[in-house]
Protein backbone atom coordinates (compact mmCIF):
# COMPACT_ATOMS: atom_id res chain seq x y z
CA UNK A 1 0.00 0.00 0.00
CA UNK A 2 1.15 3.34 -0.81
CA UNK A 3 1.92 6.29 1.87
CA UNK A 4 -0.21 8.71 2.08
CA UNK A 5 2.59 11.03 2.52
CA UNK A 6 3.29 10.34 -1.43
CA UNK A 7 2.42 13.77 -3.37
CA UNK A 8 4.30 12.20 -6.79
CA UNK A 9 1.01 12.76 -8.87
CA UNK A 10 0.39 11.20 -12.09
CA UNK A 11 -2.83 12.82 -12.70
CA UNK A 12 -2.99 16.17 -11.20
CA UNK A 13 -7.02 17.32 -11.92
CA UNK A 14 -7.85 20.66 -10.82
CA UNK A 15 -11.18 21.96 -10.25
CA UNK A 16 -12.98 20.26 -13.10
CA UNK A 17 -16.42 21.46 -14.15
CA UNK A 18 -18.59 19.65 -16.72
CA UNK A 19 -21.72 20.11 -18.33
CA UNK A 20 -24.07 18.58 -21.35
CA UNK A 21 -26.44 20.76 -23.45
CA UNK A 22 -29.28 19.63 -23.48
CA UNK A 23 -31.60 21.81 -25.56
CA UNK A 24 -31.23 25.21 -24.08
CA UNK A 25 -30.05 23.98 -21.12
CA UNK A 26 -27.06 23.42 -19.10
CA UNK A 27 -26.59 19.99 -17.22
CA UNK A 28 -23.86 19.72 -14.47
CA UNK A 29 -21.48 16.46 -14.92
CA UNK A 30 -18.91 17.50 -12.65
CA UNK A 31 -18.42 20.74 -10.40
CA UNK A 32 -14.94 21.38 -9.40
CA UNK A 33 -13.23 17.91 -9.12
CA UNK A 34 -10.27 17.99 -7.92
CA UNK A 35 -8.17 14.21 -7.79
CA UNK A 36 -4.54 13.00 -8.02
CA UNK A 37 -3.29 9.56 -9.24
CA UNK A 38 -0.11 9.03 -7.58
CA UNK A 39 2.39 6.86 -9.40
CA UNK A 40 2.39 3.60 -8.63
CA UNK A 41 -1.31 4.00 -6.98
CA UNK A 42 -4.24 2.13 -7.58
CA UNK A 43 -7.11 5.18 -6.58
CA UNK A 44 -10.38 4.31 -6.80
CA UNK A 45 -13.94 6.78 -7.63
CA UNK A 46 -16.56 5.14 -6.11
CA UNK A 47 -20.60 6.61 -6.54
CA UNK A 48 -23.75 5.59 -7.81
CA UNK A 49 -24.81 5.46 -10.91
CA UNK A 50 -25.10 8.96 -12.75
CA UNK A 51 -22.87 10.46 -10.02
CA UNK A 52 -20.16 11.73 -12.98
CA UNK A 53 -17.78 8.90 -12.47
CA UNK A 54 -17.87 7.99 -16.38
CA UNK A 55 -17.62 12.19 -17.61
CA UNK A 56 -14.56 11.96 -15.37
CA UNK A 57 -13.27 8.74 -17.59
CA UNK A 58 -13.59 10.32 -21.03
CA UNK A 59 -12.76 13.95 -19.88
CA UNK A 60 -9.33 12.09 -19.24
CA UNK A 61 -9.06 11.20 -22.37
CA UNK A 62 -10.74 13.48 -24.11
CA UNK A 63 -13.67 11.81 -25.71
CA UNK A 64 -16.04 13.42 -23.93
CA UNK A 65 -19.66 13.46 -26.25
CA UNK A 66 -20.36 16.73 -28.82
CA UNK A 67 -22.67 17.98 -26.38
CA UNK A 68 -20.39 18.24 -23.34
CA UNK A 69 -19.12 21.35 -22.51
CA UNK A 70 -15.38 21.96 -20.64
CA UNK A 71 -16.86 25.17 -17.72
CA UNK A 72 -13.38 25.39 -15.96
CA UNK A 73 -10.31 23.30 -14.67
CA UNK A 74 -7.70 21.31 -16.18
CA UNK A 75 -6.14 17.92 -16.22
CA UNK A 76 -2.23 17.38 -15.95
CA UNK A 77 -0.65 14.21 -16.68
CA UNK A 78 3.20 14.12 -16.26
CA UNK A 79 2.80 18.33 -15.34
CA UNK A 80 1.08 18.86 -19.22
CA UNK A 81 -2.36 20.14 -19.53
CA UNK A 82 -3.94 17.64 -21.85
CA UNK A 83 -7.22 20.70 -22.83
CA UNK A 84 -4.36 22.34 -24.09
CA UNK A 85 -3.12 19.83 -26.81
CA UNK A 86 -4.03 19.35 -30.02
CA UNK A 87 -6.08 16.56 -31.18
CA UNK A 88 -3.12 14.97 -32.68
CA UNK A 89 -0.96 15.19 -29.32
CA UNK A 90 -3.93 13.43 -27.84
CA UNK A 91 -4.04 10.71 -30.37
CA UNK A 92 -0.10 10.07 -29.22
CA UNK A 93 -1.56 9.51 -25.75
CA UNK A 94 -4.31 7.24 -25.72
CA UNK A 95 -3.52 3.77 -25.40
CA UNK A 96 0.10 4.46 -25.69
CA UNK A 97 0.41 6.90 -21.99
CA UNK A 98 -3.03 6.46 -21.06
CA UNK A 99 -4.71 3.01 -21.87
CA UNK A 100 -8.91 2.20 -20.77
CA UNK A 101 -11.23 -0.63 -19.94
CA UNK A 102 -14.32 0.17 -20.83
CA UNK A 103 -17.63 -1.49 -19.63
CA UNK A 104 -19.08 -4.66 -21.56
CA UNK A 105 -15.76 -5.66 -23.14
CA UNK A 106 -17.44 -7.97 -25.73
CA UNK A 107 -19.25 -4.97 -27.01
CA UNK A 108 -15.70 -3.60 -27.40
CA UNK A 109 -14.58 -6.30 -29.59
CA UNK A 110 -14.99 -6.28 -33.56
CA UNK A 111 -17.22 -9.57 -33.83
CA UNK A 112 -15.37 -10.92 -37.35
CA UNK A 113 -12.21 -10.51 -35.90
CA UNK A 114 -10.03 -13.07 -34.19
CA UNK A 115 -7.51 -12.30 -30.94
CA UNK A 116 -4.84 -12.61 -33.04
CA UNK A 117 -6.21 -9.95 -35.78
CA UNK A 118 -7.15 -7.78 -32.57
CA UNK A 119 -3.81 -7.65 -30.82
CA UNK A 120 -1.73 -7.65 -34.00
CA UNK A 121 -3.73 -4.69 -35.38
CA UNK A 122 -3.44 -2.63 -31.92
CA UNK A 123 0.28 -3.50 -31.37
CA UNK A 124 1.25 -2.26 -34.96
CA UNK A 125 -0.56 0.72 -34.49
CA UNK A 126 0.57 1.83 -30.94
CA UNK A 127 4.13 0.40 -31.70
CA UNK A 128 4.46 -0.27 -35.12
CA UNK A 129 5.54 -3.53 -34.92
CA UNK A 130 5.52 -6.37 -38.03
CA UNK A 131 3.17 -9.34 -38.08
CA UNK A 132 5.97 -11.65 -36.61
CA UNK A 133 7.00 -9.31 -33.80
CA UNK A 134 3.58 -9.06 -32.94
CA UNK A 135 2.63 -12.22 -32.79
CA UNK A 136 5.49 -13.23 -30.34
CA UNK A 137 4.19 -9.85 -28.09
CA UNK A 138 0.67 -10.62 -28.12
CA UNK A 139 1.69 -14.30 -27.05
CA UNK A 140 3.74 -12.77 -24.00
CA UNK A 141 0.66 -10.95 -23.02
CA UNK A 142 -1.68 -13.63 -23.14
CA UNK A 143 0.98 -15.67 -20.92
CA UNK A 144 0.79 -12.29 -18.54
CA UNK A 145 -2.72 -12.03 -18.53
CA UNK A 146 -2.24 -15.68 -17.62
CA UNK A 147 -4.23 -16.80 -20.60
CA UNK A 148 -4.14 -20.83 -20.65
CA UNK A 149 -3.61 -22.27 -23.72
CA UNK A 150 -2.79 -18.91 -26.01
CA UNK A 151 -1.89 -19.98 -28.80
CA UNK A 152 -5.27 -21.69 -29.33
CA UNK A 153 -7.28 -18.56 -27.93
CA UNK A 154 -5.48 -16.09 -30.75
CA UNK A 155 -8.03 -18.13 -33.28
CA UNK A 156 -11.17 -17.51 -30.95
CA UNK A 157 -13.86 -14.75 -32.14
CA UNK A 158 -15.22 -12.52 -29.54
CA UNK A 159 -18.33 -14.83 -29.35
CA UNK A 160 -16.53 -17.70 -28.39
CA UNK A 161 -14.71 -15.99 -25.73
CA UNK A 162 -16.30 -16.27 -21.89
CA UNK A 163 -17.24 -12.78 -20.10
CA UNK A 164 -13.96 -13.49 -18.27
CA UNK A 165 -11.73 -14.19 -20.97
CA UNK A 166 -12.99 -11.24 -22.97
CA UNK A 167 -11.92 -9.20 -20.31
CA UNK A 168 -8.61 -10.18 -20.14
CA UNK A 169 -8.22 -10.16 -23.88
CA UNK A 170 -9.75 -6.33 -23.71
CA UNK A 171 -6.97 -5.67 -21.00
CA UNK A 172 -4.47 -7.33 -23.19
CA UNK A 173 -5.45 -4.45 -25.76
CA UNK A 174 -4.91 -1.69 -23.44
CA UNK A 175 -1.59 -2.78 -21.88
CA UNK A 176 -0.06 -3.81 -25.09
CA UNK A 177 2.16 -0.38 -25.53
CA UNK A 178 2.64 -0.55 -21.27
CA UNK A 179 1.23 2.56 -20.87
CA UNK A 180 1.60 5.06 -17.69
CA UNK A 181 -2.14 4.80 -16.16
CA UNK A 182 -5.01 2.62 -17.06
CA UNK A 183 -8.41 3.55 -16.56
CA UNK A 184 -10.71 0.84 -15.71
CA UNK A 185 -14.31 1.40 -16.06
CA UNK A 186 -16.73 -0.74 -14.25
CA UNK A 187 -14.40 -3.78 -15.39
CA UNK A 188 -16.04 -6.44 -13.66
CA UNK A 189 -19.40 -5.28 -13.36
CA UNK A 190 -21.13 -8.03 -15.63
CA UNK A 191 -18.57 -10.99 -14.03
CA UNK A 192 -19.54 -13.71 -11.59
CA UNK A 193 -18.26 -13.41 -8.22
CA UNK A 194 -15.21 -16.08 -8.83
CA UNK A 195 -14.35 -14.15 -12.32
CA UNK A 196 -14.55 -10.54 -10.68
CA UNK A 197 -11.82 -11.93 -8.12
CA UNK A 198 -9.32 -12.97 -10.48
CA UNK A 199 -9.89 -10.26 -12.76
CA UNK A 200 -9.45 -7.69 -9.67
CA UNK A 201 -6.01 -9.54 -8.90
CA UNK A 202 -4.77 -9.52 -12.33
CA UNK A 203 -5.05 -5.63 -12.31
CA UNK A 204 -3.56 -5.56 -8.74
CA UNK A 205 -0.57 -7.65 -10.31
CA UNK A 206 -0.31 -5.33 -13.39
CA UNK A 207 -0.04 -2.57 -11.08
CA UNK A 208 3.00 -4.13 -8.73
CA UNK A 209 4.87 -6.19 -11.35
CA UNK A 210 4.69 -3.80 -14.15
CA UNK A 211 4.46 -0.48 -12.55
CA UNK A 212 1.19 0.93 -14.36
CA UNK A 213 -0.69 2.96 -12.37
CA UNK A 214 -4.60 1.96 -11.58
CA UNK A 215 -7.73 4.78 -12.07
CA UNK A 216 -10.41 2.18 -11.13
CA UNK A 217 -14.45 3.51 -11.43
CA UNK A 218 -16.94 1.47 -10.08
CA UNK A 219 -20.09 1.76 -7.87
CA UNK A 220 -19.29 -1.42 -5.97
CA UNK A 221 -17.19 -1.07 -2.15
CA UNK A 222 -16.48 -4.54 -2.52
CA UNK A 223 -14.31 -4.27 -5.94
CA UNK A 224 -12.37 -1.01 -4.19
CA UNK A 225 -11.89 -3.14 -0.86
CA UNK A 226 -9.58 -5.47 -3.37
CA UNK A 227 -6.98 -3.29 -4.66
CA UNK A 228 -7.54 0.18 -3.79
CA UNK A 229 -4.88 2.56 -1.53
CA UNK A 230 -6.53 5.70 -2.39
CA UNK A 231 -10.38 6.40 -2.48
CA UNK A 232 -12.40 9.04 -3.77
CA UNK A 233 -16.41 9.27 -3.18
CA UNK A 234 -18.47 10.82 -5.88
CA UNK A 235 -21.71 12.11 -5.44
CA UNK A 236 -24.19 14.35 -7.94
CA UNK A 237 -20.43 15.53 -9.70
CA UNK A 238 -19.08 16.38 -6.47
CA UNK A 239 -15.94 14.81 -4.54
CA UNK A 240 -17.58 14.12 -0.78
CA UNK A 241 -15.04 12.51 0.84
CA UNK A 242 -11.48 11.14 -0.50
CA UNK A 243 -8.57 9.30 2.01
CA UNK A 244 -6.21 6.17 2.02
CA UNK A 245 -8.52 3.06 1.74
CA UNK A 246 -7.47 2.37 5.37
CA UNK A 247 -8.85 5.37 6.77
CA UNK A 248 -12.54 5.39 4.56
CA UNK A 249 -13.02 1.49 5.32
CA UNK A 250 -12.27 2.08 9.35
CA UNK A 251 -13.45 5.61 9.97
CA UNK A 252 -16.07 6.62 7.25
CA UNK A 253 -16.99 10.27 7.87
CA UNK A 254 -19.02 11.66 5.09
CA UNK A 255 -22.87 10.19 5.62
CA UNK A 256 -22.75 8.97 1.83
CA UNK A 257 -19.37 6.80 2.66
CA UNK A 258 -21.65 5.15 6.17
CA UNK A 259 -24.51 4.50 3.78
CA UNK A 260 -22.69 2.99 1.17
CA UNK A 261 -20.09 0.72 3.61
CA UNK A 262 -22.94 -0.36 5.93
CA UNK A 263 -25.33 -1.43 2.79
CA UNK A 264 -22.24 -2.94 0.56
CA UNK A 265 -19.85 -4.36 3.14
CA UNK A 266 -21.91 -4.21 6.31
CA UNK A 267 -19.09 -2.02 7.74
CA UNK A 268 -18.41 1.08 9.02
CA UNK A 269 -21.24 3.44 10.89
CA UNK A 270 -24.44 2.09 10.80
CA UNK A 271 -26.78 4.92 9.99
CA UNK A 272 -30.19 2.75 10.30
CA UNK A 273 -32.73 0.99 8.55
CA UNK A 274 -34.92 4.77 7.89
CA UNK A 275 -31.37 5.99 6.52
CA UNK A 276 -31.36 2.79 3.89
CA UNK A 277 -34.56 3.66 2.96
CA UNK A 278 -33.70 7.18 2.00
CA UNK A 279 -30.44 5.98 0.25
CA UNK A 280 -32.84 3.15 -1.62
CA UNK A 281 -35.02 6.06 -3.10
CA UNK A 282 -34.49 6.56 -6.84
CA UNK A 283 -32.77 9.79 -6.73
CA UNK A 284 -35.36 12.22 -9.00
CA UNK A 285 -34.07 15.59 -7.72
CA UNK A 286 -32.59 17.86 -10.05
CA UNK A 287 -29.74 18.51 -8.44
CA UNK A 288 -28.81 21.42 -10.60
CA UNK A 289 -31.15 23.28 -8.89
CA UNK A 290 -30.28 22.49 -5.59
CA UNK A 291 -27.77 25.20 -3.50
CA UNK A 292 -25.62 23.79 -1.09
CA UNK A 293 -25.02 20.13 -0.43
CA UNK A 294 -25.98 17.54 -2.83
CA UNK A 295 -26.92 15.23 -0.61
CA UNK A 296 -28.93 16.89 1.97
CA UNK A 297 -32.37 15.71 0.38
CA UNK A 298 -30.84 12.35 0.87
CA UNK A 299 -29.26 12.75 4.14
CA UNK A 300 -30.39 11.74 7.83
CA UNK A 301 -28.43 14.35 9.41
CA UNK A 302 -29.22 17.49 7.22
CA UNK A 303 -29.05 20.57 8.94
CA UNK A 304 -30.28 24.24 7.76
CA UNK A 305 -26.84 25.37 6.54
CA UNK A 306 -26.66 22.08 4.35
CA UNK A 307 -29.39 23.77 2.00
CA UNK A 308 -27.82 26.86 1.65
CA UNK A 309 -24.53 26.35 1.75
CA UNK A 310 -21.57 24.07 0.20
CA UNK A 311 -19.45 22.52 2.77
CA UNK A 312 -15.79 22.89 2.73
CA UNK A 313 -13.25 20.31 3.29
CA UNK A 314 -12.17 19.10 6.52
CA UNK A 315 -8.90 17.18 6.66
CA UNK A 316 -9.28 14.28 9.66
CA UNK A 317 -5.91 11.94 10.09
CA UNK A 318 -5.45 10.29 6.70
CA UNK A 319 -8.66 11.90 4.82
CA UNK A 320 -10.75 15.13 3.92
CA UNK A 321 -14.62 15.32 3.94
CA UNK A 322 -17.00 17.36 2.65
CA UNK A 323 -19.96 17.75 5.43
CA UNK A 324 -20.72 20.20 8.29
CA UNK A 325 -21.21 17.41 10.60
CA UNK A 326 -17.51 18.23 11.27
Amino acid sequence: MLSSSSDESLLNIRDLKICYQQGEFLIEALNGINLKVRKGSVTAVIGESGSGKTTLAHAILRILPSNAKIVGGNILFKGQDLFKLSEREMEKIRGREISMIFQEPVSHLNPVMTVREHLIETLNLLKGLDKDRAVKEALELLKVLKIPDPEKVMNYYPHQLSGGMAQRILIALSIAAKPSLLIADEPTSALDPTIQAQILRLLRDLNRNLGISILLITHDLSVVSAIADYIYVMYAGKICEHGIFSAILTKPRHPYTQILLASTLGVGKRVGSESLKVFEKASSELFNSLTGCKFYPRCPYAKEICKKEEPPPKSIEESSVYCFLY
